[in-house]
């Protein structure tokens, strides 16, 4: 698939927006705004750049998530 430059159609946008949802049910997000920001970047950013399958969006994002420190931490996509 071609780089994502585009707006995030409905659609997509409801993509991201599941991914989000279903990782930040994890307690470690609650209340976390600086963890929140950096996974919602990296969600988008990683669908833009062409992860755009539901499951395998979600399994990037969560591997991801799991190194996310105590302060904020480098924005890293891939």
């Amino acid at each position: 698939m071609a780089r994502f430059t585009g707006t995030l159609e409905p659609g997509e946008f409801n993509i991201v927006q599941d991914v989000f949802r279903r990782i930040t049910q994890d307690a470690c997000f609650k209340q976390d705004s600086v963890k929140l920001d950096w996974l919602g970047r990296f969600i988008i950013n990683a669908f833009q750049a062409g992860i755009t399958d539901n499951d395998r969006l979600y399994h990037h994002c969560l591997a991801a998530s799991s190194s996310i420190g105590e302060t904020a931490p480098e924005f890293n996509l891939i």
